[in-house]
């Protein structure tokens, strides 16, 4: 851990879910704990590559302390991401600073692609695309039948409004 003048701050664990889907936010908990560090202060940093993605000061009243950092991360990218969590003094002599650890979490598109064919334009359409939309995870298009001629293969749900039709409906 990191020695201050007076103790040791450390990141004791880190708790955090393997897989995370893009678009998405996922949560990390940074737990600090700090000894003999009785109003010492410190820098808790995440970092994705260059970029500082989140970054606390935290403050220790006590002399053994364990602190808990919620944090919200945005799953951006696709694949094996790598972020360095960072406790850094804010003050006091640091002989020792071997205070970073590396996370990786899986970020997967894991979208399912909704098609909504429809035989004629219709309200009901739109009330459930965006129904259907409210969850992030589902991506939904909209086509009229007569219309389509995209690949069926690349949606994972085909939802079939009015169809098949006794009448060819030309509004």
């Amino acid at each position: 851990g990191l020695f201050t003048a007076d103790g040791t701050i450390g990141i004791q664990k880190i708790n955090n879910t393997r897989i995370a889907y893009l678009g998405n936010t996922f949560p990390l908990e940074i737990i600090v704990n700090a000894r003999q560090a009785r109003g010492g202060s410190t820098e808790v940093v995440v970092r994705k590559k260059d970029q500082i993605l989140f970054s606390q000061e935290v403050k220790f009243s006590s002399d053994n302390q364990t602190l808990l950092i919620p944090v919200r991360l945005k799953a951006n990218e696709t694949g094996l991401q790598r972020y360095k969590i960072s406790v850094i003094p804010v003050e006091g002599e640091v002989s020792v600073s071997n205070n970073t650890r590396d996370l990786f979490i899986d970020v997967l598109d894991s979208r399912q692609k909704i098609l909504l064919l429809n035989n004629s334009p219709h309200p009901d359409i739109g009330a459930m695309r965006q129904a259907i939309e409210k969850n992030e995870n589902y991506e939904v298009e909209v086509a009229l039948a007569a219309n389509f001629s995209g690949a069926v293969e690349k949606y994972n749900l085909i939802i079939l409004h009015q169809i098949p039709s006794t009448e060819r409906n030309s509004s």
